[in-house]
Order: C-alpha cells, then structure tokens, then sequence
C-alpha cells in the first residue's frame, strides 16, 4: 500500500493496531539529496523527517533496517523482514 510516498506493507495482522506503542522496521537506503546518513552516523534527511512527522500521530518508534536498494527493501518487505519501506522521492521510472 502507498500513502505519500511511503510504502506499507500490504499484510497486516488483523489483531495489530495501526496506531500506537510499536516499533517499526523501516528499511532505509541512501539517495543523494533526500536520505542519508549524518555524521553521528544517523539515518537523516526528507524521509526520516517525514516518517518522524507521522509518528507524531502514530507513536510509532522507528527500527531502521539498512538495505542497498529500493529492491532490495522490497524484497524484504515481501519476506516480513522490514514492515515499511522508507519514503522516496518519485522518478521517471
């Protein structure tokens, strides 16, 4: 499921809550320009600032699982292995 750009996972738990106290496995991979890591070695940028915006709703806490690509974050989505994918700019493709 896409919302604003950010990618939920299509299967979902019908006892879990969509908000509340839950930690989230997002996976994250560097774009230039929009995520990246800071120099505390922090997951930073327009994606991170986005999905921070929405635990403000939420009181989702984030568990940010590295990936090399928007593929590879896919894939683990599909597995179980992350439960979002974090925001991304949109492209030609």
């Amino acid at each position: 499921v896409i919302l604003g750009g950010v990618i939920f996972p299509a299967k979902a738990n019908a006892d879990e809550s969509v908000v509340g106290d839950k930690t989230v496995r997002v996976g994250f991979y560097v774009i230039d320009g929009y995520q990246y890591y800071n120099d505390s070695g922090e997951e930073a940028g327009f994606g991170v600032e986005y999905l921070n915006l929405i635990s403000n709703f939420t009181d989702w806490k984030y568990e940010y699982v590295e990936v090399n690509s928007y593929t590879s974050a896919l894939n683990k989505l599909d597995k179980g292995d992350i439960d979002l994918v974090a925001p991304i700019p949109m492209n030609s493709e």
